[in-house]
């Protein structure tokens, strides 16, 4: 909404397809964007020190948690986009690393170095 700079009533109306479904639709999505439609599995290594926290709660209702014997936690979900993915994952800095989809690693890997090249204050 915040993006929004004028909107005006208008005759217009609009009918929801009867086969949409909104829940199909959102059920893989991971944050609020549905992205491009296509859906895809995330695999993601989260190192010993940060397995706690990421095993603490549901990032997705469809996502499965393997502990590795080093301690280590690999999470994956299916999701639909990868914009907000890749915000979540850096946050996690350089705790995670990201094993699929290769787009992912790829954005994730063009966005750190972009960084590292950016002049701090």
């Amino acid at each position: 909404m915040a993006r929004i700079e004028q909107a005006d009533l208008s005759d217009t109306h609009f009918e929801v397809p009867k086969e949409f479904s909104a829940q199909e639709l959102l059920a893989p999505v991971f944050g609020r964007y549905a992205g491009d439609g296509k859906v895809q599995t995330v695999r993601l290594l989260f190192d010993k020190s940060v397995a706690d926290w990421v095993t603490e709660r549901e990032w997705h209702p469809r996502q499965v948690v393997k502990w590795r014997r080093d301690g280590a936690v690999e999470l994956s979900f299916p999701a639909k986009g990868l914009q907000e993915v890749q915000r979540w994952v850096l946050g996690w800095g350089a705790s995670v690393r990201v094993l699929g989809p290769t787009e992912l690693a790829e954005r994730v890997h063009l966005e750190v170095r972009a960084m590292s090249q950016r002049k701090q204050l």
